[in-house]
């Protein structure tokens, strides 16, 4: 998890959280992954904006793992949200059809906006 915790920042304020990944996420992580948003749920956090614009890969193991996040995260009442999708990852995102299924925005600020999200602190 230390490893993993290298790769991810985050902010939280009430329900709210944002998530930022770096770099890449490769196969190794799924179990981290699904277990910080299990600590992030139990903190209290329901919403979820996800970062990606610094992320330069990720498996399809992690979008697995993030689908089953969006899963326990929305039978909590919750949803999660992307944004800053780009490159390889961008490519993955279209090709598996996940915006049938997650909400996107271009950035984290469209997401908090759009959302109606106040004192929420994004940096």
């Amino acid at each position: 998890m230390k490893d993993f915790l290298s790769q991810v920042r985050y902010r939280k304020s009430g329900e709210y959280c944002v998530v930022r990944f770096i770099g890449s996420l490769d196969t190794a992580y799924r179990e981290p992954l699904i277990m910080f948003f299990a600590d992030r749920l139990k903190e209290g956090s329901r919403y979820f904006i996800i970062d990606l614009a610094k992320t330069d890969y990720m498996s399809s193991t992690i979008w697995g793992a993030l689908i089953t996040v969006a899963k326990r995260v929305r039978e909590g009442g919750g949803d999660i949200y992307l944004c800053g999708i780009h490159g390889q990852v961008g490519t993955v995102f279209k090709i598996l059809q996940l915006n049938r299924i997650i909400k996107t925005y271009p950035d984290v600020y469209k997401a908090v906006e759009d959302l109606g999200i106040v004192g929420l602190d994004i940096e």
